[in-house]
């Protein structure tokens, strides 16, 4: 990384620490440029990252004596970009008096042409509570708070060298300090974008024009930035790049053995390091940091780059070096689809706002890397892959079926049996990942390609890391699972989404209750891919109403949060966490240790996962009411859920619970949930099933049903009868049969014996009954019911009738 990139990429991380300074309280003035640098002369004494906080803006640059070359004038530039203006002398600290308590509000309250007024009432990173907004504008950020927000700034600061090997860690830092302060405040501001991501997205902008510029031999900042501003900002100074993975589902998926389950998640484990480790090579080749990466998840990424053509040789090299080393390891079965396309700053913030040049730079990139897709070898490529030995086929893996790479005298290849080895890793709380150029003997590590030759990505923990790190060993970098470690130098914070009540799936079906089942679910959101390109345009034919909230920062900040949905606050959903609640199938006691269940993958948008049947639906359905609950209501999800044995292959369960999903994803508007078969008469929208399906037609179902077994002490023989009258009578649409159906209630009818109790219960229960027969959507939801209840209690139902034979 050259040294004035790298002073710019610094200076832009702490350009707006001053605001804190003004939002505290803390010392005498207004200009957050003077208080910012003045607070970091204590901390952060680097005259280059200095002179970037203090003149940032114009109206301070006007007057300024700096070096021609100074970064000051990159993270002037920068800051303009992102805020999507060439900004003019304007005091923001005079508009934002007024407002300097204003909370975070959340980027979701402007999505698909709402008005929303949800605000965070936090102003600290937590990690035990899930960042749920609140509605109406109570919340506030106090200048203690601030104070306090200020104080751990600076112990953080004193763990960062301004280094390169630091960027990560002063990232890492600012995104746990600054995630729930406001950028931004003022009777015209959103106040939905995070300093955060505000400073994070002006060093990624501000890393591009450095190395724009030194790359094409203009080294003079000023001469090429001030006064011009205009002229620059119609460069195609910038390059969006975006790549993902082909293959994924088949990859994941494709595999039948025992213990296929570990596999399963070493698979989806090793494609989200593939993910990171392409991000990071990339990245590093182009001579910047993670600053530059705005999105990856679910096996995709973007990234904004400096449009040289050093940068589009190192991005053409480096995919061709990572699909080579894909068809070498794993032939056809996984592709890397890469692209990138021009971009000037006036694309990146709208301009003009009737040509939607920002959503044109992600159209592009959607047609390059589909037109990639059709066109995925060179000739050269299929000759080399068609010169292949051919396999005899006598020996193949029994974990994923491959005939190369098997391992001697073992019937399993390479790459499963480093996926078992590294299973039981994966569990651990502590994880870390040294990515270093060469193997280390005794540690577990998983080979990805570079540039040149190989990477070896070891599975470890914190303390081996540090002493690795005092004998001076050559470490690339170091992903650490769910955790800040704020004094590690090179490391890097991985969030995942990795909740696993236990590995093994019998387990799972101990002391369960009802069918020894496996439950397995699938979801993903609903019209993400239009709500990335277009969710925050206005319903308005004026131009620049309609691209009012349209940039780029918006945008990162949308993805961050919902990354962090599916990569980490999934979790403490899973555990039992108590904001969430627990949505319970019946009314019993709460496990504390958390769902029955095991996440096989979650990342991007989308989630499956696995666990014992009825924790399973639980378990959907209180990620549904917390994601409905984390996005303000704005966006949905819709999945599908199966049920098979316990020895059911898997990747057979993920194919039905995908066309479970697609079956739910046919309702108008979404929001849909399938369960058991793909059929209408099982689908619903999730408010549906979990108030009428749930709440009221199996709570009705079990109050009646469980009090007749113990009451009549008989079998399940009168719901199953039950059960195949009323799905005959939906499917077919036939005019009712009510004789028939008057006849199967009075067979439940109490005798003239019967308890007072048991006689009260009958007659609400087949009230109930006859009023749900006569309308179709009550009828299509007691069939579900039924079949849930049946399933809690067919062992139940067994052990009685059993006692009474």
């Amino acid at each position: 990384m050259r040294e004035k990139t790298l002073q710019a990429i610094l200076g832009c991380l702490l350009h707006d620490v001053g605001k804190l300074v003004y939002r505290s309280g803390s010392a005498e003035g207004t200009n957050h440029g003077v208080l910012g640098q003045a607070f970091l002369k204590e901390c952060f004494p680097q005259p280059d990252v200095l002179d970037c906080v203090r003149f940032h803006h114009k109206a301070d640059l006007l007057h300024a004596d700096l070096p021609n070359e100074s970064p000051a004038y990159v993270a002037y530039i920068a800051n303009s970009i992102v805020e999507g203006k060439v900004r003019g002398s304007s005091k923001r600290e005079e508009e934002e008096q007024d407002y300097i308590h204003v909370p975070l509000r959340s980027v979701f309250n402007l999505l698909h042409g709402n008005t929303l007024d949800y605000s965070y009432g936090t102003a600290y990173y937590d990690d035990e509570r899930i960042p749920f907004p609140d509605n109406g504008g109570k919340n506030e950020i106090s200048s203690g708070q601030y104070l306090q927000i200020l104080h751990e700034v600076r112990e953080h600061l004193k763990n960062v060298q301004p280094a390169e090997t630091y960027i990560n860690v002063l990232l890492s830092a600012l995104e746990r300090c600054l995630s729930f302060v406001p950028s931004s405040v003022g009777n015209k501001d959103a106040s939905d974008i995070s300093m955060f991501d505000h400073l994070k997205m002006t060093a990624a902008v501000g890393a591009c024009v450095s190395e724009y510029l030194t790359a094409n031999n203009r080294p003079g900042f000023r001469d090429e930035i001030w006064g011009r501003e205009e002229a620059f900002c119609q460069e195609q100074a910038f390059l969006m790049f975006s790549a993902d993975y082909s293959g994924i589902q088949k990859f994941i998926y494709n595999i039948s053995s025992k213990g296929a389950l570990k596999t399963l998640r070493s698979r989806s484990f090793m494609l989200e390091l593939l993910m990171e480790h392409l991000c990071d090579e990339l990245l590093t080749e182009c001579g910047l940091s993670r600053t530059n990466l705005i999105y990856t998840g679910g096996g995709h990424c973007y990234i904004l780059l400096p449009n040289t053509q050093e940068v589009r040789n190192k991005v053409d090299a480096i995919s061709a070096r990572f699909n080579q080393w894909l068809r070498q390891n794993f032939g056809i079965r996984l592709y890397l689809s890469a692209a990138y396309t021009e971009c000037s700053a006036n694309d990146l913030m709208n301009i003009p706002e009737g040509d939607h040049p920002y959503k044109n730079i992600f159209m592009r990139l959607s047609h390059a890397l589909a037109d990639n897709k059709l066109h995925r070898y060179t000739a050269d490529e299929i000759l080399e892959m068609n010169q292949q030995p051919l396999l005899s086929g006598e020996r193949e893996c029994k974990t994923c079926g491959a005939m190369d790479r098997l391992l001697p005298d073992e019937d399993i290849c390479r790459w499963c049996s480093v996926f078992r080895n590294i299973s039981g890793l994966l569990r651990k709380e502590e994880l870390l990942i040294m990515v270093t150029p060469r193997p280390i003997a005794d540690l577990p590590y998983i080979e990805l390609p570079r540039s040149e030759g190989e990477a070896y990505l070891h599975l470890t923990n914190e303390d081996r890391v540090r002493e690795e790190l005092s004998k001076g060993t050559d470490i690339l970098r170091i992903y650490a699972k769910n955790k800040v470690y704020p004094d590690l130098e090179r490391s890097t914070t991985l969030f995942m989404g990795d909740y696993c009540h236990n590995s093994l799936l019998e387990e799972l079906l101990d002391d369960s209750e009802g069918i020894k089942q496996i439950g397995y679910f699938r979801a993903d959101v609903d019209n993400l891919g239009s709500t990335f390109t277009s969710g925050f345009e206005r319903k308005t034919d004026d131009p620049a109403e309609r691209y009012r909230y349209v940039s780029l920062t918006r945008t990162a900040s949308f993805s961050r949060r919902m990354t962090m949905f599916f990569k980490y606050y999934i979790n403490s959903i899973l555990r039992g966490n108590p904001q969430v609640g627990r949505f319970r199938l019946r009314g019993k006691p709460e496990d504390e240790r958390g769902r029955k269940v095991i996440i096989i993958y979650s990342g991007g948008d989308d989630i499956f996962m696995a666990g014992q049947w009825a924790n399973v639906i639980e378990a959907a359905a209180d990620i549904y009411r917390a994601f409905r609950r984390y996005t303000a209501g704005t966006l949905t999800l819709s999945g599908g859920i199966c049920i098979h044995a316990q020895k059911y292959p898997i990747h057979k369960a993920a194919n039905e619970a995908g066309e479970l999903e697609d079956a739910a994803k046919k309702l108008d508007g979404k929001c849909g949930i399938t369960l058991f078969e793909a059929d209408d008469s099982l689908t619903f929208k999730w408010d549906d099933f979990l108030n009428r399906v749930i709440g009221e037609k199996l709570h009705q179902i079990q109050e009646f049903f469980d009090f007749y077994a113990n009451e009549q002490g008989r079998g399940s023989a009168f719901l199953y009868r039950l059960l195949t009258f009323l799905r005959s009578q939906y499917l077919t649409g036939d005019k009712i049969n009510i004789a028939r159906y008057a006849y199967l209630l009075a067979r439940m009818r109490p005798s003239g014996s019967a308890s007072a109790r048991y006689r009260s219960a009958y007659r609400e229960f087949s009230t109930h009954m006859y009023r749900w027969i006569m309308d179709n959507r009550d009828l299509k939801e007691l069939i579900c019911a039924i079949y849930i209840y049946i399933y809690l209690t067919r062992a139940k139902y067994d052990a009685l009738q059993e006692a009474k034979n």
